[in-house]
């Protein structure tokens, strides 16, 4: 401790009168007795996850600190950066708690509690800017303000998360958020300018490794330059792109939640409108923000290997197998290992 703040406090100290400095010092035993406690029983939770998906936590996250209890033990651990609790669907008359991810049906997710649950009194369209109810208080979303989580306080709550097939997913971002984007934009899109800048840089750096033109981006290209980041020490710059199981939830939350496949969200749905007004809806055509048009998909061999600006000219949609190469779920598996593991014990 700073010498200086040590002579101001003894100082202090000494110029109280004997009652009030009696108190001091009973307070300020309970507070040693307290912070005693906490460090015997209050563990700090770790990540067991690679660096490129938590390291350094993004500022939207920053500071928020979750408390739970595992085992009959206390614990607290930070959120990690694209923490799945900083992304949640709060519904206290029913008691369903959602977890949602992006690029997995979160927009139909969203639809549905604002349109159909009424979660939401908002005449914002655009849902991804509702602040929807969820475990986070998001007014305190403030550069340097903390905040607690208490998730024990969600334990008798149903809780569920959705999950994709991880090849798949990445997938449906390389579609929708650079070959969509640039198929429907005149100008380029800010998102997708700073998306290819970050992922054309070499590392920390402004030496580039590939062109930062969308335009001749394959996916085989695409992949491989996260595998780069990936090795490299860098980190992840795109929530779309985190892991469906974060750090935190893998930890924390993981035992208690029901992982649903993608194929079931409809199901689900129905299920979550039954338990919170009594009766059956079909909810059947709520899917929304599908990456693909309404034209007939068709195969094109090594879909892959293709650059945007050739992918934007065609016309109907392309079959998702079109893009699969066995070569490359090896390279995706390795880095969404953790998101595979708990997929393949869901799968059908």
């Amino acid at each position: 401790m700073n010498k200086t703040i040590v002579k101001k406090a003894i100082a202090f100290y000494s110029s109280l009168p004997t009652k009030q400095a009696d108190i001091l010092i009973r307070l300020f035993s309970r507070f040693q007795r307290i912070r005693q406690f906490l460090w015997e029983n209050l563990e700090i939770g770790e990540t067991s996850q690679h660096h490129f998906f938590n390291d350094p936590n993004p500022v939207s996250f920053y500071g928020i600190n979750i408390l739970f209890t595992k085992n009959g033990t206390p614990y607290t651990s930070k959120m990690s950066a694209f923490s799945r609790f900083g992304q949640t669907l709060l519904d206290e008359k029913a008691k369903i708690l959602v977890y949602t991810i992006p690029k997995v049906g979160s927009t139909t997710l969203k639809n549905f509690a604002k349109y159909e649950l009424h979660l939401v009194d908002s005449l914002n369209e655009k849902v991804h800017r509702i602040k929807f109810p969820g475990i986070i208080d998001r007014s305190i979303q403030i550069p340097g303000c903390r905040a607690l989580i208490k998730w024990d306080d969600y334990r008798n709550y149903d809780q569920y998360i959705v999950m994709r097939q991880p090849y798949e997913k990445i997938l449906s971002f390389f579609t929708n958020k650079l070959v969509g984007l640039v198929k429907h934009n005149h100008e380029p899109s800010l998102y997708r300018l700073n998306f290819m800048d970050h992922l054309s840089k070499a590392g920390q750096g402004s030496q580039k490794m590939i062109s930062s033109d969308a335009l001749e981006l394959s996916f085989d290209i695409f992949i491989r330059r996260l595998k780069y980041h990936y090795d490299h020490g860098n980190k992840l710059w795109d929530e779309h792109l985190a892991l469906q199981i974060s750090s935190d939830f893998e930890n924390i939350a993981l035992d208690k939640v029901k992982v649903l496949p993608l194929s079931k969200l409809n199901d689900f749905l129905d299920d979550w409108y039954f338990k919170r007004y009594g009766e059956r809806k079909d909810c059947s055509s709520k899917k929304e923000n599908a990456s693909y048009g309404n034209l007939a998909p068709i195969f094109i061999e090594n879909a892959h290997l293709m650059p945007v600006k050739e992918l934007i000219k065609i016309e109907n949609a392309i079959d998702p197998k079109s893009f699969y190469q066995a070569e490359l779920e090896d390279v995706i598996k390795e880095m969404y290992a953790v998101d595979y593991k708990i997929w393949n014990s869901i799968k059908e």
